[in-house]
């Protein structure tokens, strides 16, 4: 590989690793923010949680759970796309296509 090759490799690998991390700190913070909101521990609260199956959600819960989420990532929620959030890790892909 050549100086060029080995600067293209590393700049991509910088900027995975910093897409990661910002991943691993939005479902932290989403993780944080819902576990808050309905009283669980954190640990109790996974990616794969179901909103109102799972996670016994009410619709005010839910809409606050929304408002924080906003606020935290700088963000508008549509009604359009939160009706199609059924599991945490729904609210931490919309998050990520959307800051």
């Amino acid at each position: 590989m050549n100086f060029r090759e080995n600067f293209e490799n590393s700049i991509l690998n910088t900027l995975q690793i910093i897409h990661m991390e910002e991943t691993i700190m939005i479902r932290k913070t989403i993780i944080n923010i819902v576990a808050d909101q309905i009283n669980y521990d954190p640990a109790e609260v996974t990616g794969h949680s179901m909103l109102y199956n799972d996670l016994n959600m009410g619709d005010d819960e839910f809409q606050t759970i929304l408002a924080l989420v906003e606020d935290e990532f700088d963000i508008i929620v549509t009604e359009r796309d939160y009706v199609e959030f059924a599991t945490v890790n729904d609210i931490i892909s919309y998050v990520r296509q959307n800051i």
